[in-house]
């Protein structure tokens, strides 16, 4: 169904996420039709998984994304701006986000 619509650019996936690649799951289908996805979490049942989901979206040149949407918060564009690039606090060693 997913292939047949043209007009559907990108697909916000919510299901449980043992149903997102068991077998050809709602993400990996969705990845292969040539969709941008929003993976609701957990991304994935194990990193084997994530890592083969991750890694379709490359290859197709497509976004694929927990749905993390505090990362786009501008209180959090602004932060990240501020201690990345303006070095507010000094060098950064360590960051995970």
């Amino acid at each position: 169904l997913i292939n047949s619509e043209k007009e559907v650019q990108a697909v916000y996936i919510s299901t449980v996420h043992a149903y997102r690649r068991v077998g050809e799951g709602v993400c990996e289908a969705c990845l292969k039709a040539g969709k941008h996805v929003l993976i609701e979490k957990p991304f994935a049942c194990d990193v084997k998984d994530a890592e083969y989901l991750v890694s379709l979206a490359k290859e197709k040149n497509l976004f694929c994304l927990e749905g993390m949407w505090t990362r786009f918060f501008p209180a959090v564009e602004i932060a990240r701006r501020l201690v990345l690039e303006e070095k507010l606090i000094g060098d950064v060693k360590d960051a995970e986000y």
